[in-house]
């Protein structure tokens, strides 16, 4: 008998589904279409009506936010939430959450990001996920893989160790996939190492794939997929988004030679997994609840806020003789910049609740951006008061997506307000709110009470009156270091030095790894935060359990309020071959004690973080030998201990980094499409000549402005590609290899 033959594959009929067929839209082998939309906070859709802005939805604590609750139940129940709405507008994708590491306080999009340990930040994003996809909507975990900046970061590339890699940046991420199955995955725009992301084979196939088990759909950020010839494809991305025009015909002639029929097989396989997803979860749509989401929203932020210092300023008391000073009270930070801003549905300033709530006070904005009032107005007022609650912080376009910040300096105009203050009544609390850390070392020592706000959505303001008048009991610990200064930091002499390459010299000692390994003094350390309870941490023991380990820790209230307690695990080697930080979270929990009572709180430990990493492509390993097990409430309070031996292998002896080799490049000085949209702008004057072809002047101010690439224009309607390559070259022929800044190597 002769062979059955096989049914013919027609792969060109298939290449369509590898790129979205608009901005927000992805499509199956069968046609389905599947919605995608930002965010992490809450729906954000563009607003057609009015350019430049969001249609109003509810608005959600930020991940920086969510993460100094240390609850994972707070992040489910925040991610449900999102996913209802979302569920409600017939969106099928919620792009959401990010779990990249804090590595430098000056990212412009720390305020998306929970936090700068890869156990807690994997965790987190984890409890997202599965919160979104419980609603029945899938969530979008990104950016894979080391998005820690967002200067030139379409063409940066990360240069770290492989331990550093693996130990840290890749962590958060295994820890989500280990806790979780989101529908999608989002790949970064940087380079890794030498690769971009996309293009990865090792990063996406071997260790995303293969090692951490992803098998569903692998969609690439907003213009990010560089090699337009497909080549992708073969690395594991199975989506490149937004739509492209010239993307079919780029996978046309790519097909057969930079990815295979066995490449598009696969990728269909992983889109089909992803559609099945959406299939199964999608659920019947109905009006959103805004007040009800806004109720959600102020509950979710009183597990946030962080009490910082408290010389028996707060709680504040209702007949308290308040003066109310500083324009954030008014204009809350309750929402950073770039694709994660939602446009809150209820707009509720700190004012608008004293008002509901029925408060006597009085308030004075002080300061204005960049502007400072009448300081004699001022004094007079606070000499009037018993006391002054100051709000001060970011602003918004501060802190985004974009953008990395210069500094971590507070506004002069607000530093002048509240010295002007303090000059005449030393009784002042203040409400910092920002999105990652400030230089508060001026006033730490001055005020009476400090609380730390992150981006906390709609309810922020509602939630900090609760906390602040005693309604409610602080409980949110910090999720990040707050130095004193910025030199302080160990990327402080490198941070931005070069546009094409960020040398992560510090390697493993991110955040408090390095502060508390070099004993380097802070402002306030990794999971510092007080409350109107006290607690006493008692005894710990740690025991096995089916797969691992767990420690039992007997905590007391020793006050008469009812709160919340956290219990942070952290391990120590004793005696290692290999360079090691002081401390490494391997695990954390909340527990609530009523007032004189004690509880014992289990905390599991994840033999992931006792992992460690020698050379590339060997597998980790835990180091033989005795561990300290420490416990407490913060990285500076471990008042428990026990040890624990650990079955493993002995690790090559390996003594902490140098600094990295740099990649000397004799560059040359000429445009490519890879080349920031800015630097072009400064010589060549094609864009302006085609000003009518964007939306409005905002987009083109924007573009024009942007370190993004010249090649993001190439999925804008109406630009001819040909045309921007032939000026591109004259802009070349003009600077005649002399430039401002080297624009490509």
């Amino acid at each position: 008998m002769g062979r059955k033959s096989k049914e013919h594959f027609d792969g060109l009929s298939y290449l369509k589904c590898l790129n979205g067929i608009s901005g927000w839209e992805i499509i199956s082998p069968f046609n389905e279409k599947a919605i995608l939309h930002d965010g992490p906070t809450g729906l954000r859709i563009d607003d057609t009506a009015r350019a430049w802005h969001n249609v109003p939805s509810s608005s959600y604590p930020s991940a920086s936010a969510l993460a100094c609750s240390f609850d994972l139940g707070v992040a489910l129940e925040a991610g449900a939430a999102i996913g209802h709405n979302f569920s409600n507008a017939k969106v099928d994708v919620a792009l959401a959450p990010a779990c990249n590491i804090k590595r430098s306080c000056l990212c412009g999009r720390n305020w998306e990001y929970y936090s700068e340990d890869p156990y807690l930040s994997g965790m987190m994003a984890a409890s997202a996920v599965n919160g979104l996809q419980q609603a029945g909507v899938g969530a979008c975990l990104k950016h894979y893989l080391c998005n820690n900046q967002e200067y030139y970061r379409h063409v940066n590339e990360s240069v770290l160790s492989y331990r550093a890699l693996r130990q840290i940046y890749a962590k958060s991420f295994e820890i989500a996939l280990d806790n979780s199955k989101p529908a999608a995955i989002m790949s970064s725009y940087n380079r890794v190492n030498g690769e971009y992301v996309n293009a990865s084979s090792y990063l996406v196939n071997d260790l995303l794939r293969k090692e951490f088990g992803f098998d569903s759909l692998l969609m690439s950020d907003w213009n990010a997929a560089t090699n337009n010839d497909g080549s992708f494809f073969a690395a594991g991305l199975d989506v490149e988004m937004p739509y492209r025009a010239s993307a079919l015909e780029d996978y046309t002639a790519g097909y057969g030679k930079t990815f295979s029929e066995n490449d598009l097989k696969n990728r269909l396989t992983e889109i089909g997994r992803f559609f099945s997803f959406v299939k199964r979860h999608r659920q019947m749509a109905e009006a959103d609840d805004l007040k009800g989401d806004y109720a959600t929203a102020v509950r979710l932020y009183e597990k946030c806020a962080v009490l910082a210092k408290n010389e028996g300023f707060f709680p504040l008391s209702k007949d308290d003789d308040v003066l109310v000073v500083g324009y954030l009270a008014e204009q809350p930070f309750y929402v950073g910049g770039g694709s994660g801003a939602t446009e809150a549905a209820i707009k509720k300033n700190f004012l608008d609740i004293l008002n509901a709530k029925g408060h006597r006070y009085v308030y004075i904005d002080g300061y204005r951006p960049n502007e400072t009032l009448d300081e004699k107005s001022l004094k007079e007022l606070a000499k009037s008061h018993r006391k002054i609650l100051f709000f001060l912080g970011s602003y918004f376009g501060d802190e985004s997506e974009g953008y990395d910040r210069k500094d971590i300096s507070i506004h002069r105009e607000q530093l002048l307000a509240l010295a002007a203050c303090l000059s005449v009544n030393p009784r002042v609390g203040v409400v910092v709110e920002s999105g990652s850390p400030l230089d508060v070392s001026l006033f730490k020592d001055h005020v009476k009470g400090m609380f730390l706000a992150y981006p906390g959505g709609e309810g922020m303001c509602e939630a900090l009156y609760n906390l602040i008048f005693g309604l409610s009991n602080p409980s949110g610990h910090l999720a990040e270091t707050w130095p004193f200064s910025l030199k302080d930091n160990p990327l402080y002499a490198t941070w931005h030095e070069d546009p094409y390459h960020s040398y992560y010299d510090e390697d493993i000692y991110v955040g408090y790894r390095y502060y508390d390994t070099y004993d380097i003094p802070v402002a306030y350390c990794f999971g510092h935060g007080l409350s109107y309870s006290t607690f006493s941490y008692e005894e710990m023991k740690v025991v096995p359990t089916k797969g691992g380990y767990e420690a039992r820790i007997k905590i007391r209230n020793t006050s008469d309020v009812d709160g919340e307690a956290l219990a942070l695990v952290f391990a120590s080697k004793e005696k290692s071959a290999l360079y090691r930080e002081k401390h490494a979270l391997v695990g954390f929990a909340k527990a609530f004690v009523k007032a004189g009572e004690e509880v014992l709180v289990g905390v599991k430990l994840s033999k992931k973080m006792f992992m460690v990493y020698e050379g590339k492509g060997e597998p980790g390993f835990i180091e033989e030998g005795t561990y300290t097990i420490s416990a407490g409430p913060s990285v500076s309070i471990l008042p428990l201990e026990a040890k624990l031996e650990l079955r493993g292998k002995k690790a090559k002896a390996m003594p902490a980094p140098e600094k990295l080799e740099r990649r000397h490049y004799d560059y040359e000085y000429k445009f490519t499409i890879d080349s920031p949209a800015a630097a072009f702008c400064y010589v060549s004057d094609y864009f302006k000549r085609h000003k009518d072809l964007f939306r409005d002047e905002g987009e083109y101010q924007w573009f024009i402005h942007t370190e993004e690439p010249i090649r993001i224009i190439f999925t804008h309607d109406g630009f001819d590609r040909d045309e921007i390559l032939r000026a591109i070259e004259e802009a070349n022929a003009s600077i005649g290899g002399k430039s401002f800044v080297p624009l490509t190597k």
